[in-house]
């Protein structure tokens, strides 16, 4: 772990955390550090900086409590909000969802998060590729070409 220092035995038990130069590797322990205090009004801050795109909110109730536990599933994974809170979940955060994990995500008080499909996975997409040329020292390139620039 890049923050706590303590060994990563394998890349499940790591999470990127977004950071000026593309990703931080951090344990669980520590990612729960880093989002656990902040308030929902402020993950979905520090959320809309870091995709660079809006988001789309659904509190369970005030914007101004705990974000909580913060589970995140890039891409289109709303399928899986049922068992992120089954696992104590609090937000859930993913690209996009079908329109019944709304009011799901009321039912189970889980406050949802929809950052937009690309958004969520070009990320970690860049993380990769920053993490590939500091430990391989392979150059990359990053290609934007977000959905708004093919269709109509």
């Amino acid at each position: 772990c890049e923050v706590c220092f303590a060994p990563l035995p394998e890349w499940a038990e790591a999470y990127l955390w977004p950071c000026a130069h593309g990703g931080l590797t951090v344990c669980a322990d520590c990612f729960d550090a880093l989002v656990g205090g902040l308030s929902r009004r402020e993950l979905a801050q520090r959320l809309e900086t870091v995709l660079g795109a809006s988001i789309q909110t659904f509190w369970a109730d005030s914007p101004a409590a705990p974000a909580g536990d913060v589970f995140v599933c890039s891409g289109g994974a709303g399928d899986d909000l049922v068992q992120a809170a089954a696992l104590g979940c609090r937000t859930y955060v993913t690209g996009e969802g079908s329109h019944w994990n709304i009011p799901m995500a009321h039912e189970l008080g889980v406050n949802l998060v929809f950052g937009g499909h690309y958004f969520t996975e070009t990320f970690g997409v860049k993380a990769l590729g920053h993490l590939l040329k500091d430990v391989y020292g392979l150059d990359y390139a990053f290609i934007d070409l977000p959905p708004s620039a093919y269709s109509h």
